[in-house]
């Protein structure tokens, strides 16, 4: 691609959206023989792949609705289903590749860690390490030892403040994708923010599942 395009190697390769849908139909594209069969066979992976990925997602969100409020199954996976289509609409407009790489880029580059490090700072100084070290001990064949605690309430929360620090950093000094800051700012913020809020408002209502004994 870099030889036809004339452009250098670094510039062709891309990553997020783009590779999916850009550089890899492309390269399909010039290959010498049977592109088409490949072309295909890529897509079709792609769809196995996004299919399967929806279906994890919609089963651990169901899931989590189903014991957190006591709705049937049904009940769940219809709310998880209607919930998502409406968040997709806006992927489905004139400008839905450049949606889906912001918004994948802030979610999967702050997103993550941010709940990673939320849950370290809550098991390991809001909670008890040691009483649920106990619980993972008597549940699981692989036992953990004081490391465990250590690496939940100093080691890990570090790591994922270090790189969260490095990575908005690197924001401020580049933004994402040559993309207008403003614009980067507020579509990937305003998503992220919204995940938050839609991740905090149902652990906040009461139910009668809301506490659950560990033995």
């Amino acid at each position: 691609m870099a030889q036809v395009s004339g452009q250098p190697f670094e510039k062709v390769i891309t990553q997020g959206i783009g590779l999916a849908f850009v550089a890899y139909p492309n390269a399909i594209n010039q290959l010498p023989f049977l592109n088409n069969l490949f072309g295909i066979i890529f897509f079709l992976a792609l769809i196995l792949a996004g299919v399967s990925s929806s279906i994890s997602i919609i089963d651990a969100f169901s899931c989590s609705l189903k014991d957190k409020f006591g709705v049937s199954r049904e009940q769940a996976v219809t709310f998880s289903c209607i919930l998502g289509l409406l968040g997709g609409i806006v992927f489905t407009t004139r400008g839905e590749l450049f949606w889906i790489d912001i918004v994948d880029h802030f979610i999967s580059q702050y997103g993550l860690m941010t709940v990673g490090l939320v849950e370290c700072l809550v098991i390991g100084w809001a909670l008890t390490p040691k009483e649920l070290r106990g619980h993972i001990n008597h549940r699981s064949s692989i036992g953990l030892g004081i490391w465990w605690d250590i690496a939940i309430r100093f080691f890990t929360p570090l790591i994922l403040s270090a790189i969260l620090g490095i990575t908005l950093y690197q924001e401020i000094i580049k933004p994402y994708g040559n993309y207008p800051r403003g614009i980067t700012l507020l579509i990937g913020v305003g998503w992220f923010m919204a995940t938050v809020v839609l991740a905090i408002i149902p652990s906040r209502v009461f139910s009668r599942n809301s506490f659950v004994k560990i033995d």
